[in-house]
């Protein structure tokens, strides 16, 4: 920012937002489905004990917590002591963060903090894929790398 610019603000406040799980679902929709597809892929599922796939699948006992379908990619980050692990799509590799509870708070911080005009098209329900890869990137790679 020039030195103009920043004489210009008078003053930053934090507001705190209340985000559903439901709204951060959206955003992983997005992003599985078409925004980060171009170097996101072959999702691995990391449980807790005492969990299977079969409890995220229609009809299993985590499934039936939320009040309409989603995939499991969509559930299972959101159960505490499960995750999400993703694969490079150029490398091949697994990403060192994996998607979580505490990895999705973590990148709803980075993008409001880094990348607010996509938090706010988030806040705004103005959100689109370009939005959620915006929001996957925050939560595993902590910047936009990609795009």
């Amino acid at each position: 920012m020039t030195k103009s610019h920043l004489e210009n603000i008078f003053h930053t406040i934090k507001v705190p937002q209340e985000i559903s799980e439901d709204r951060v679902r959206g955003l992983l929709c997005g992003a599985f489905e078409g925004g980060s597809h171009y170097w996101a892929s072959n999702a691995s599922y990391n449980l807790r004990d005492g969990l299977t796939i079969q409890d995220f699948k229609e009809g299993g006992s985590e499934a039936n917590k939320v009040s309409e379908y989603f995939p499991s990619i969509q559930l299972v980050p959101f159960v505490e002591g499960c995750s999400v692990a993703l694969e490079d799509c150029e490398e091949g590799t697994v990403f060192k963060e994996v998607l979580s509870r505490e990895t999705m708070v973590k990148g709803l911080d980075v993008m409001a903090e880094k990348y607010p005009r996509h938090f706010q098209n988030f806040i705004n329900e103005n959100d689109d894929c370009e939005t959620s890869d915006v929001f996957l990137q925050c939560c595993l790679l902590g910047e936009i790398v990609f795009g």
